[in-house]
């Protein structure tokens, strides 16, 4: 039923005038009882401890943590707003690395506290997946992480495929510290959460591990699951040399993500790490629906679909990345 809806509205934006494809959407939202929003990145910090080669993160900007009563706030939204069931995972993961948030046992504990009031009602609560460059984790802290029992996935960025090759794209970190703490974590772990590694490697390397390091394809046969993924621009925001844009008149994210920032800003785009291009609200002013069907965002949808890509800044110099 949820891909019947959403080829309606797809269809209804490519036909009819923005108005009127809201007011499909919006009709067969009521309809179905859900948004077709169904991930949700929420950023715990807006700043990272490396500096990452294709990363494009603005490490200027004004420091900032997500606090207790906005994370609240958002999942409030979830559990009494039946329109966002549709939210099936929530990414713990933007820009910034949270492991640096300074509260974060008591932010995975409020969750922890959603999770079961979600269950006490019967509904599904959403998977959490916590994504972690790793250098700042511990035996102590991995073992927090494993006993709250609020992640259903952790993974690693661990780039490069050789542990020169992971320090030259990964400036700041050191190949021994992260290799021993992701190793460290595997033991704590027990199998408990779901493990991964992603993995961005040059774009002259094929996508398998046979090429790489022993050490580096020692570390990868620990988790349950590696991504290798080629750079690619954030939006033209990073120059990543022989990279081919490849344009396209649909994009998941815009669709189907929201991403909630520190400040409680609310952007489209997992790729606008900044916040600068595609925030259509603020979760302090308004609650996710109204942001939601907020007229930004539709008429971003909306000039996608009919080829207008040249008139939203934030889709403008995208070709994706997925």
């Amino acid at each position: 039923m949820d891909k019947y809806f959403n080829k309606v509205i797809k269809y209804a934006k490519k036909t009819l005038s923005l108005d009127k494809a809201h007011t499909v959407e919006m009709l067969l939202t009521t309809i179905s009882g859900m948004t077709t929003i169904t991930e949700v990145d929420l950023e715990f910090v807006n700043y990272c401890n490396l500096r990452c080669k294709w990363c494009s993160l603005d490490h200027m900007q004004k420091r900032s943590v997500m606090t207790g009563s906005l994370l609240r706030k958002f999942f409030d939204n979830l559990l009494f707003d039946r329109r966002f069931r549709s939210v099936k995972v929530i990414n713990l993961f933007n820009g910034g690395e949270i492991l640096l948030h300074p509260y974060l046992e008591s932010m995975l504990n409020i969750i922890k506290e959603y999770k079961r009031s979600f269950i006490d009602k019967g509904l599904i609560f959403p998977k959490m997946d916590f994504l972690t460059n790793g250098t700042v984790l511990n035996a102590e802290l991995s073992g927090k992480l494993v006993d709250l029992d609020v992640i259903d996935t952790i993974r690693f960025s661990v780039d490069g495929g050789s542990a020169e090759k992971y320090e030259e794209l990964r400036k700041g970190a050191k190949w021994d510290v992260t290799s021993k703490n992701v190793r460290d974590f595997i033991k704590v772990n027990n199998g408990k959460i779901k493990t991964g590694i992603i993995c961005i490697i040059e774009s002259d390397k094929p996508k398998d591990t046979g090429w790489m390091s022993d050490e580096f394809k020692d570390l990868c046969s620990l988790v349950g699951h590696v991504e290798l993924r080629y750079p690619h621009d954030w939006m033209g925001d990073v120059q990543v040399e022989g990279y081919e844009k490849v344009f396209k008149n649909y994009c998941k994210f815009l669709f189907h993500s929201l991403v909630l920032l520190p400040n409680g800003d609310v952007a489209v785009c997992c790729g606008d790490l900044n916040g600068k291009k595609g925030v259509i609200g603020n979760l302090n002013e308004k609650d996710m629906f109204r942001i939601y069907a907020s007229r930004p965002r539709r008429e971003m949808r909306y000039n996608l679909l009919r080829g207008r890509r040249d008139k939203i800044e934030l889709c403008r110099n995208c070709s994706g990345y997925c």
